[in-house]
């Protein structure tokens, strides 16, 4: 058992390994461990393996790593980020990674009223942007990621960019504190120099 995505990136392993096996689909990859604790207390479902972290078993007393690495590719990873109200939020306790200067930017249409068979020229200014990152916000596009829009309009697409400098090195707190409001500026220029072009962008993350 484990979350649908797991099932499907470890599928080549199951197939080899656990031909016709009931796979089962929970919420997450933690419950899936939790679960196969459950599972071992009955005595009508011995034989229950979940697809999870090897951190659960430090978490959870009781699980037994059968099997590392199996998902299909290797280099498959998850990202995760932290949710808050405000970027002014402080992170989590724990070590502090080298400062690595990053942001997350929405960019996508505004909306309009444009008819459907004319979809495709704000796309095109949405092209432009992006291919010009470099200048508009003057660092490197470390990832871009497509996704249809919410809106009516057929092939109407918005942009999920992570952009940062990764050259910087360990500052003390005092001029990471500086440094990062200068980083904010910087992000925020770039977004008001996608607006001036038409386009429209919100800064949904930086660290």
């Amino acid at each position: 058992m484990s979350h649908e995505q797991a099932l499907g990136q470890c599928s080549r392993f199951l197939t080899e390994t656990l031909p016709g096996v009931p796979l089962v689909k929970v919420p997450s990859t933690s419950a899936a461990a939790q679960s196969v604790l459950y599972c071992g207390e009955d005595s009508e479902e011995p034989e229950t393996a979940a697809i999870c972290s090897a951190e659960c078993a430090d978490l959870f007393d009781g699980l037994e790593i059968l099997h590392k690495d199996i998902q299909n590719e290797a280099s498959n990873t998850t990202r995760f980020f932290i949710l808050a109200n405000s970027p002014d939020s402080p992170l989590p306790g724990g070590p502090r990674e080298p400062r690595r200067q990053r942001a997350l930017i929405r960019i996508g249409n505004p909306p309009h009223q444009q008819p459907a068979d004319e979809a495709p020229v704000p796309n095109r200014l949405l092209h432009t942007i992006t291919s010009t990152l470099m200048t508009t916000f003057g660092c490197a596009a470390l990832r871009i990621d497509r996704r249809p829009s919410l809106t009516d309009v057929p092939f109407d697409d918005v942009y999920f960019v992570e952009v940062g400098d990764v050259t910087l090195p360990v500052l003390s707190a005092a001029a990471s504190k500086c440094c990062e409001a200068e980083w904010l500026e910087r992000v925020q220029a770039g977004v008001e120099r996608i607006r001036a072009a038409g386009g429209e962008a919100t800064i949904l993350g930086l660290w």
